[in-house]
């Protein structure tokens, strides 16, 4: 099975749609994503709409689909990316908003003949509040084949 792992999208639709006409063009059988959906660029909702369908429940929650959710306090985020988060927020609709809140931080992606763990956990300056989320004792990507 071919996967496209998919990540820091962050609504660079231009990006997006680079990447998944290439990953087309590799026969891939399925996708999956490490987060960051959202986050800094213009196009947040055609790139929720465009990868729902695509990644399914194959997908981690990033710091930045975290903070886009609309319910997380910025506390220690820089004023530019505080800036970008809240107009992201406007942005969505309350049901894009939802379901960056439904996101878990790990997913355990089953295929055959492979069975992939996938956790996302975002940057250092949380690791040790969210470290409980995690069910794996790296702070990183994970990706562990067996």
């Amino acid at each position: 099975m071919r996967y496209a792992i998919l990540g820091d999208i962050h609504a660079n639709r231009a990006a997006l749609d680079a990447v998944l006409a290439d990953a087309a063009g590799q026969a891939v059988d399925r996708y999956a994503c490490v987060g960051d959906i959202v986050g800094y660029n213009a196009d947040p909702s055609y790139c929720l709409s465009t990868l729902r369908p695509l990644i399914g429940r194959d997908v981690v929650r990033g710091n930045h689909d975290h903070y886009c959710m609309g319910q997380t306090l910025l506390t220690g985020v820089n004023a530019a990316a505080a800036a970008v988060i809240h107009k992201t927020r406007e942005m969505l609709s309350d049901e894009e908003r939802a379901y960056l809140a439904s996101l878990p931080f790990t997913r355990t992606i089953t295929g055959n003949p492979v069975k992939s763990r996938v956790s996302g956990i975002f940057m250092l300056k949380i690791i040790a509040k969210m470290y409980h989320f995690q069910d794996t004792k790296r702070a990183f990507l994970l990706l562990e084949f067996c």
